[in-house]
């Protein structure tokens, strides 16, 4: 049985009491949309509070070729249809009293920071996860840059829930996962810092998705049926493209069984933990966190050693590292020691 408006309201509030802190009455928030139901239902929730809301679509792909022309209808069977969805985003605003709304263009940055370092890396082989990098240098770097000018907060439709922690450094706002495990997106908000997230909000971290797209209907929002996309498109005539290489080996062979790894320099959320320590180590998405211990090393970097092999693990992923679950921070892997 899913939850009703008022119960899914007063989880949202019941989790911001116990998190970090909450927009006062007045002041200015702007929510992020996709486009789709998650950011369509923060939209709704946060409309029927006392802050002062507007709307903001951030446009990370243009519809030029590699040659730098504009190409109408650019991108494909699968192309990045931003067009719709910034109709989609207007309908919604619409919906919800005329809510002003915005778009801002950082196809350019977003070229620039995500798409050519992931080509790159893939091209040398290494396996990136540009969902990682996206947060932290648009959503929440450029973008949020961009909203601060003008607005208190950033809510967006992330299924992630934030908690502080204090200590003689200071207090500092940490990640924390979901409460729907199946939706959590804490790992891809793993390389945030601490500075940034202070100003955001993650209204859906309380809830479970089946309790959102209930209240999409409930509230009657145009995106209500939309389905789910597929997150980044690295599509369109721009060339290079993502090509997958796949090698099929029994998954108990040695060189997919990880027992440990060194990492580039970690980006610790806030404070530099007491390590050596125990923590928990992910390094995909949806993946249950691994037991490990983390030891320090020169340059910033540290070693994760696994209680327990782990499958496939590729030097240029992320490797997330929590205490129990919360987020400490993240670091792209460097070198991996397997079995063989």
């Amino acid at each position: 049985m899913r939850r009703s408006w008022t119960a899914c309201a007063a989880a949202v509030r019941h989790a911001a009491q116990r998190g970090a802190p909450q927009p006062r009455k007045g002041e200015r928030v702007t929510v992020a949309m996709s486009g789709g139901v998650d950011s369509s239902v923060v939209a709704a929730l946060l409309a029927r509070t006392d802050v002062d809301l507007q709307a903001v679509y951030m446009r990370n792909w243009s519809t030029m070729d590699e040659r730098g022309t504009l190409q109408a209808g650019s991108g494909g069977a699968m192309g990045c249809e931003w067009q719709r969805e910034w109709e989609d985003v207007q309908r919604v605003c619409r919906h919800l009293g005329n809510l002003p709304v915005r778009l801002v263009d950082l196809s350019r940055a977003y070229w620039v920071d995500v798409f050519e370092p992931a080509i790159g890396q893939w091209s040398e082989g290494t396996t990136p996860n540009p969902d990682v990098t996206c947060n932290r240098a648009i959503k929440f770097g450029a973008l949020l840059d961009q909203v601060r000018a003008s607005s208190d907060w950033l809510a967006t439709g992330h299924y992630a829930r934030l908690v502080q922690r204090t200590s003689p450094d200071g207090t500092h706002t940490y990640v924390q996962r979901a409460v729907d495990p199946t939706k959590d997106q804490s790992y891809y908000l793993s390389s945030v810092p601490s500075a940034r997230l202070a100003h955001t909000l993650f209204p859906l971290g309380a809830l479970h998705k089946a309790d959102v797209r209930a209240l999409a209907r409930q509230l009657d929002l145009p995106t209500a049926e939309k389905r789910e996309s597929m997150g980044l498109c690295f599509v369109g005539e721009r060339g290079a493209g993502a090509h997958a290489f796949a090698r099929f080996l029994d998954q108990t062979h040695p060189l997919l069984q990880c027992t440990a790894l060194e990492t580039e320099a970690f980006m610790w959320t806030a404070e530099v933990p007491s390590i050596p320590a125990t923590l928990l180590a992910q390094v995909r998405y949806r993946q249950a966190a691994a037991p490990c211990t983390v030891e320090p090393l020169h340059n910033g970097r540290v070693r994760v050693a696994f209680d327990e092999p782990m499958l496939a693990v590729a030097p240029g992923q992320a490797v997330a590292l929590y205490d129990d679950d919360v987020c400490l921070g993240s670091a792209t892997i460097a070198h991996v020691q397997n079995q063989a």
